[in-house]
């Protein structure tokens, strides 16, 4: 009884396609990870944080560029082997102590725990590499490659409980789709900015993050080899 248990409860926070965890995973342990940054940062001295190196969690949205394009070209089995195939790189790009799950039809999410909101870029911008060099087969053995858009935060962001996990996630769903807007494979992060997060800031970030950008409240950081800043000033 407790092994057939087990089996229903493994069937209901595993994807099935990718045999990653779900999104359902997640949530329900996401709370841990929090509860952990927020010990960190008790405990710390006020007014400092030199000592809380690799204590921020990192939340990377990683979407698949044209995924309809690459059904439609190659058919759907290839479409699921592009996502079993990415999610599994995916999972050997990150740290053992890292989570890479299948977030949402073509979107993955790496959360990276105990890391240090500075080194961040560096993470997203080498694996958004890495999947520009991956190769995948398609009909007639052709080989092709694809590329990713992907949206990141740290949490937590601003004053500590001043932004919840829920809304960090929503602010790395923005940097996404404002990389998307951009015309996709570009990774966009969200970090704070020369204002104090209050909570105007806060709506912003969530509802209108370019805005949010511009009134100082966050800071984007566009992949540097498409240069910061907005499209209009990458001449997009």
């Amino acid at each position: 009884v407790k092994s057939l248990s087990e089996e229903v409860r493994k069937a209901t926070v595993v994807d099935r396609l990718t045999g990653l965890h779900n999104r359902r995973y997640l949530e329900e342990r996401i709370d841990e990870d929090v509860a952990m940054v927020r010990r960190a940062y008790a405990y710390s001295r006020p007014g400092s944080r030199l000592h809380l190196h690799n204590s921020d969690l990192g939340v990377v949205l990683i979407d698949i560029d044209d995924m309809h394009r690459i059904n439609e070209i190659h058919g759907d089995e290839v479409g699921d082997e592009v996502l079993i195939q990415l999610g599994a790189m995916l999972g050997r790009r990150v740290r053992q102590h890292d989570s890479v799950v299948r977030w949402d039809g073509d979107t993955f999410m790496a959360l990276l725990r105990q890391v240090n909101r500075s080194g961040m870029r560096d993470v997203v911008e080498r694996l958004q590499q890495w999947i520009r060099e991956e190769s995948f087969t398609g009909t007639g053995g052709h080989r092709f490659g694809i590329t990713c858009s992907s949206g990141y935060c740290h949490y937590p962001l601003g004053e500590l409980g001043h932004f919840s996990w829920e809304n960090i996630v929503k602010a790395a769903d923005a940097a996404l789709r404002l990389g998307r807007k951009a015309g996709g494979d570009v990774a966009i992060g969200v970090s704070e900015g020369s204002q104090p997060l209050d909570k105007t800031g806060a709506r912003l970030v969530v509802e209108k993050l370019a805005q949010a950008a511009e009134n100082g409240y966050v800071k984007l950081l566009w992949e540097r080899d498409l240069g910061e800043g907005s499209p209009e000033q990458k001449g997009e």
